[in-house]
């Protein structure tokens, strides 16, 4: 794409057009608000805050500063609770109050004021001066400069109040309404309507918007005065119109008098006043009258009212300033100035003094100002003369102030000073550094050092001496220069290379090329900062028991004479200092501060009291005791079980920065003497044999500790104690019978083995474990081995009958609460075989006995008998046959030592053996004890007989 000519042109047309306008807008924003010295009309004055100011050239408001020159065509507007005074060139004002517009149009002698809207107060001096014109919409108020009148509300309705003089008003009909002193005249310009109020009390003084100086004290006496006036209505000038008052004539005053109410106010509605004071005025009308009622600085308004308020007087406002009158500070008291040929310019400074427009500097020859008077007037805090001859010179001044003085000014105190013309120069008065100043020797490497002393008058140049105390016919620096200073920079230095003392002196040559004496010489102490000043204890972030603050000693170390401040501070900024204390030497002890964070440092001021080295800031925590620690195993108030030499843990809490603890256990009924202690314990736990003491109540007293180190001091902590019960539980304790006993067998059937312990705790459970050769056997399977359901404390038995023999182990089972209470010992008894009965003795028939035909023919039974067995009561007896080893009878019970064979079919031809054992039975089928056989033998004898010959080959008759 490329442009053509047309566009080219265009474009550089538009951009040229852009750039004119740009410069024009640039131009408007950045006019300059200040006129032509021939449109100056005065200045202002701020009252309160500030007011802004549109110049006649300008489109935007710009901010004036105090004093400020106004010009013709200014436009000045003051914003919510702002105030300004114009000061006119010839000493009349105009007074803004707040939310008020006025544009300023002075041409020639004729000055005009528009009014816009607000509150203003014309007024000036009683002298008059030229023509005021006060400009409303299209209604024009005249005044003179002599007048006082306050105008206040806009271009539709305003109201003209005269407290002086006379006014006019010219409608734009011509008609001109001239209002009285002492009257307020209200006029509506859309409608022309208006109204005339003549003042039936009237505020002579304080006046409208008056200032009133004291230079006494902050709380004068104020005068106030007033007066009742008759009845009067606005006169008309022949040829002008005439509006008469609507009110009517006032009220005559009562011969006896009125009473009326004195109110003064800080606003202007009166909601709070702050004096209401009661007056009885006299029936004397246009008399004025006065009352004194002390008041403070500060503005105010004031009025009178009657007690019913059909009556009240025109509000009046005034300010009350304290203002003291200034302070000289220079030339100083009975200062000397010596000259040879031509006396000095003389520089004379005072404080300035708030609000004062001037000053009035009087000097004289003499003390009552009478000789030799001259004065001089000045809108700054200074001035210098010359011209001033040889010899004692008085002087004072007086601040001029826009107001009315409550008493005669009140000038300055007097001071005085003297020229004296001599042959030698005096010497240069140093100024900085002063005396023995310290100076750190890294800073001047890279700073420099600045010197300065009193200027003397007629002093051409001056000359710096710098010299090292161990060589001073040498200088390290000599520099001249016209000013009353000297800045040496780092390069002039070069000469200082450690530490040391120095020397400078300054000496000054006049217009006549003479030079005074050297000034007294001055020490400097050159210092390196980096060793210096160094703290050493304690270290940053040192923890400091509370109770040990008065015992804790800071120290550090320094290698310079100068005193060191000691600053410790709530924070790390300084600007909450704890304690500051100025040192000689290189330690300090510590105070009882409470438990807090805290930062210290070292500090050392220079003889002009600036800071000359500081250590970086250290924390210090102090502490308060430590915590005490809380018991938590037993748990305090309950119940501690465990069993006989048990090993139980005290564990309590641990605490933040304990290095070690302290335990002491107690009996409760032995409380003054520990029964374990331990002092110090690591860790937050401690083993005790509780196991091994006696039950009951004990006191465990704990208290943490912490060693001293490099990074805390000892710290002690809180004690504190915990109460727990301890029991001590005991296992069942086996009695009887004793390990490895013996018990015969048939005594351990009969009689049994009785089993016996001792249980101290009422166990809810018990179990009897009894093993038979190695194998659990249930022991309720004997008679005697229930064991009782809920046994009680004490010695517990049980007895085993019908034991088998066997080795037999036992123990107890038991269990209390979770704990068990089984007895520690197995215990072991050993139940014997049963012996065997004797054989008995056998009777009948008699071992080797044969029963032949002739017996066993004639016997209906066979008889067998033994003798009867101690031990056993019960017999088995067999009968066997020997050729088949089969018993015929079985094995049979008997309970009498005989038997009776009555089945002798039994018996066949043979030999036989018959046995007899004895046996003890508890039941008929229990036996206890067995006994040894005895055998009998005999032998049937029968002969051989031989059964019939049968013929069987014929049938028998009969079959």
């Amino acid at each position: 794409m490329r442009f053509s000519r047309s566009d080219l042109l265009v474009s550089l047309g538009a951009a040229l057009a852009i750039l004119c306008l740009g410069l024009a807008y640039y131009g408007e924003i950045q006019a300059n608000s200040r006129g032509d010295e021939s449109d100056q009309v005065g200045h202002i004055v701020f009252r309160r805050r500030t007011a802004t100011r549109r110049p006649s050239r300008s489109l935007r408001w710009e901010r004036l500063s105090n004093y400020a020159l106004v010009y013709h065509g200014d436009t000045l507007r003051t914003a919510g609770q702002s105030e300004a005074g114009i000061v006119f060139d010839d000493g009349t004002t105009l007074d803004l109050l707040e939310h008020s517009l006025v544009a300023l149009d002075v041409q020639g002698m004729i000055r005009e004021i528009e009014f816009l809207e607000g509150t203003i107060f014309v007024g000036g001096d009683l002298q008059g001066s030229s023509l005021r014109s006060v400009r409303i919409g299209s209604v024009t108020i005249s005044a003179d400069s002599a007048e006082a009148v306050t105008i206040s509300g806009d271009a539709r309705e305003f109201s003209l109040d005269v407290a002086r003089g006379e006014a006019e008003i010219i409608t734009d009909q011509g008609e001109t309404i001239r209002v009285s002193e002492h009257s307020t005249y209200t006029l509506n310009t859309s409608t022309g309507e208006g109204h005339h109020q003549p003042h039936r009390i009237i505020p002579l003084w304080p006046r409208q918007n008056s200032r009133l100086i004291h230079q006494y004290q902050e709380e004068s006496s104020i005068p106030f005065r007033f007066s009742l006036a008759e009845a009067e209505a606005a006169t008309t000038v022949p040829g002008e119109s005439h509006l008469a008052d609507p009110t009517g004539p006032a009220d005559p005053v009562p011969p006896e008098g009125r009473e009326l109410f004195l109110e003064i106010a800080p606003t202007g509605d009166f909601s709070s006043p702050s004096v209401v004071h009661r007056l009885a005025v006299p029936a004397r009308a246009g008399e004025p009258e006065t009352v004194s009622l002390p008041l403070g600085q500060g503005e105010w308004y004031w009025r009178l009212r009657a007690p019913g308020g059909d009556l009240s007087s025109p509000v009046r406002r005034f300010a009350v300033h304290h203002l003291p009158p200034p302070r000289l500070l220079a030339p100083t008291r009975e200062k000397i100035f010596s000259y040879r040929a031509v006396p000095p310019r003389v520089r004379f400074a005072w404080q300035e003094t708030p609000q004062a427009t001037a000053y009035l500097l009087e000097l004289s020859r003499d003390g009552e100002f009478s000789s030799g008077l001259r004065r001089y007037r000045t809108a700054l805090p200074g001035i210098s003369l010359e011209g001033l001859h040889e010899g004692s010179w008085y002087w004072r001044v007086q601040a001029v102030f826009p107001g009315e003085y409550l008493h005669p000014p009140l000038p300055s105190e007097e001071g005085v000073f003297h020229l004296s013309a001599g042959g030698a120069l005096e010497p240069v008065e140093p100024r900085q550094p002063a005396e023995g100043t310290f100076l750190e020797i890294l800073r001047l490497a890279g700073e420099g050092l600045s010197f300065s002393w009193l200027p003397r008058d007629g002093a051409r140049r001056y000359e710096l001496r710098l010299v090292d105390a161990s060589d001073p016919s040498h200088p390290l620096v000599q520099a001249q220069t016209e000013q009353p200073f000297l800045v040496l920079d780092p390069p002039s230095l070069e000469g200082i290379t450690g530490e040391g003392t120095l020397f400078w002196t300054v000496r000054w040559e006049d217009s006549e090329g003479s030079w005074s004496e050297p000034s007294p010489a001055r020490s400097l102490e050159i210092v390196d900062g980096r060793f210096a000043l160094r703290p050493i204890f304690p270290p940053d972030g040192y923890l400091l028991a509370g109770s040990l603050g008065p015992e804790a000693r800071f120290t550090w170390s320094r290698n310079f004479s100068a005193s060191t401040n000691f600053q410790i501070s709530r924070n790390d900024d300084f600007s909450d200092l704890l304690m500051e204390e100025r040192l000689q030497g290189e330690s300090l002890f510590g105070r009882a501060w409470p438990p807090g964070t805290y930062h210290w440092r070292l500090r050392t001021y220079n003889v002009d009291g600036s800071v000359f080295l500081e250590t970086p800031a250290r924390t210090l925590r102090v502490v308060p005791p430590l915590d005490p620690p809380r018991l938590y195993h037993p748990l305090e108030g309950q119940e501690h079980l465990l069993l006989q030499g048990d090993i139980t843990e005290l564990r309590w809490t641990p605490v933040e920065g304990a290095g070690f603890y302290r335990v002491q256990l107690f009996r409760e009924d032995q409380p003054g003497e520990a029964i374990l202690e331990e002092r110090f314990l690591p860790e937050p736990f401690l083993p005790i044999p509780l196991g091994s003491l006696p039950s009951g109540r004990y006191r465990v007293v704990l208290q943490a500790f912490a060693l001293e180190t490099e990074k805390n001091s000892r710290l002690i902590g809180y004690r504190t104690t915990g109460d727990f019960s301890s029991r001590r539980l005991f296992p069942a304790e086996l009695q009887e019978p004793s390990d490895h006993a013996t018990f015969a067998g048939l005594e351990a059937l009969r009689q049994g083995v009785e089993l016996s312990w001792v249980s101290r705790e009422h166990s809810g459970a018990i179990d009897l474990e009894l093993f038979r050769d190695g194998q659990r056997v249930n022991p309720r399977e004997f008679p005697g081995g229930e064991l009782p359901l809920d046994p009680g404390a004490g010695e517990q038995r049980v007895t085993l009958k019908g034991l088998p023999r066997g080795t037999y182990d036992w123990r107890i089972r038991s269990e209390y609460r979770g704990f068990d209470l089984s007895s520690r010992e197995r215990r072991s008894f050993t139940v014997a075989p049963i012996p065997l009965l004797e054989p008995p003795l056998l009777e009948t028939p008699v071992s080797g006995t044969v029963l032949g035909v002739p017996y066993l023919s004639r016997a209906e039974d066979l008889r067998f008998s033994w003798e009867p067995l101690e031990g056993a009561n019960r017999y088995v007896f067999r009968l066997i046959c020997e050729s088949s080893g089969a018993s015929l009878v079985g094995d049979l019970l008997l309970e009498e030592s005989e038997f009776l064979l009555t089945d002798l079919s039994l018996l066949d031809r043979g030999d036989f053996r018959w046995e007899v054992r004895g046996q003890l039975r508890d039941e008929p089928r229990v036996v206890i004890q067995e006994g040894l056989v005895a055998a009998g033998y005999f032998r049937v004898d029968l002969p051989d007989l031989r059964a019939p010959q049968l013929f069987l080959q014929d049938s028998l008759y009969g079959y």
